[in-house]
């Protein structure tokens, strides 16, 4: 038994490691969608469509309702409650309680006007991230399946747009993202694992809108995956597999495209609605190289891609503003989520399903060139299942089966200003 059980984690070990990519997000898989304190208050609805400067992280073209120099910082915080119970397993059921940790989002972005034609900006963001954690008495922690994950990222994304004409529209930027990964879990007889690296990518963002007529606004935009070399080292302390194994891992985040639709009507209101299509299916496999592809091999059959399956993924969303006075605005929306994840890839690090968003906010400007918006959001997750491998759920959930349920509350808050408009 105690040589099955230091099998069993130095097999399984390093593919949590890859799995650890992951943590409870709160847009499907493991992508951050606040990055906008005015968005969140519509449930993102047309944002590739929207003035905002925020919008440049959906679509850059949206830099062209810039006519000065306009300046927006945004912190979002992030409360997932994700409860989550085993009912099988190697040991007894276990209520492992809330797993989600909060967090604060940073987002902050730059515009500038040269002339008639050209607009420049840059939007400094975390599109992938947040973290899970199990308490140390955990069963999943003792065989491996579940610990602590932590992803960062920062993305550093200058663009510029050109302004055809007073109908049309189109931008392209750079992506420099650094993404830091750190994780840990332990294992029977004293086995432990762990893994921290770091990697920095290059990517690229598209966009284009269109305005046929006063009131009316179109947009489209893209933001390109990146491809991460991920680094790491899987310690086993005891039994026939002790000893160090380095290995690397190619993983690619998923590209976003982004559609939106904005309307007019009369002088109080403005409609909104929006789609966003992640590929998520990028994620099907993770090739692993290094000492490490061998525990790997021996656990998958000889295979050392790492299988994920994930599917792709869309958000669907609707929503309002109501111009109450010069002063205020006030908004509201509602959002659908489908997520990458089912019963057969969703894991104990990354219990996530369909969910449905219900978000409100404001925007109050005391005075012409500042104004604060803040917005919040209910989240609601769609499903219970964990399945165990052998129950044709993911292979990091091992022999253990459960349910859980999620949601989640986020709250954020804009500081906006703007010079000569």
């Amino acid at each position: 038994m105690r040589r099955h059980h230091a099998r069993l984690i130095g097999s399984a070990a390093f593919v949590v490691i890859a799995a650890a990519m992951v943590g409870q997000a709160s847009a499907g898989g493991f992508g951050i969608r606040e990055q906008s304190a005015e968005g969140l208050g519509t449930a993102f609805a047309g944002m590739a469509a929207n003035d905002t400067l925020s919008a440049m992280f959906w679509n850059p073209a949206t830099l062209t309702s810039v006519r000065g120099f306009e300046t927006s910082s945004n912190l979002s915080g992030i409360l997932p409650i994700v409860n989550v119970n085993l009912n099988r397993g190697p040991l007894a059921a276990q209520n492992e309680g809330n797993v989600g940790i909060g967090v604060i989002i940073p987002s902050s972005y730059l515009g500038y006007r040269i002339d008639d034609h050209w607009v420049v900006g840059l939007g400094i963001n975390s599109p992938f991230g947040l973290m899970t954690s199990y308490g140390g008495g955990t069963n999943l922690r003792t065989y491996g399946v579940a610990g602590t994950s932590r992803v960062v990222s920062i993305d550093v994304n200058p663009n510029v747009a050109y302004q055809i004409n007073s109908m049309v529209s189109v931008a392209a930027g750079l992506q420099v993202q650094y993404m830091e990964l750190r994780e840990s879990a332990f294992g029977p007889n004293n086995s432990t694992y762990a893994g921290h690296t770091d990697n920095l990518g290059l990517g690229y963002t598209l966009g284009a809108t269109f305005k046929p007529m006063a009131g009316t606004e179109l947009g489209i935009g893209y933001r390109s995956g990146i491809t991460n070399r991920i680094g790491g080292t899987l310690t086993i302390l005891t039994g026939p597999y002790a000893g160090a194994y380095g290995g690397d891992l190619k993983l690619k985040t998923p590209g976003t495209l982004s559609v939106g639709l904005s309307q007019a009507i009369g002088d109080k209101w403005t409609v909104r609605a929006g789609g966003e299509f992640v590929n998520w299916s990028t994620l099907k496999s993770v090739p692993v190289s290094g000492p490490a592809s061998q525990i790997v091999a021996g656990l998958l059959g000889g295979s050392t891609s790492i299988p994920y399956n994930y599917n792709d993924s869309w958000f669907f969303s609707a929503g309002a503003d109501y111009k109450y006075s010069d002063d205020l605005t006030l908004r509201a929306g509602i959002g659908y989520e489908l997520s990458p994840n089912d019963d057969a890839n969703r894991s104990f690090r990354l219990p996530d399903s369909d969910r449905v968003w219900l978000s409100g906010g404001f925007s109050y400007a005391p005075a012409k060139n500042y104004s604060v918006d803040l917005g919040y959001t209910f989240i609601h997750g769609f499903g219970d299942k964990l399945l165990s491998a052998a129950q044709g759920g993911p292979l990091t959930n091992n022999a253990f089966s459960g349910t859980y349920n999620a949601n989640i509350h986020i709250l954020s808050v804009a500081w906006k200003i703007k010079f000569g408009t």
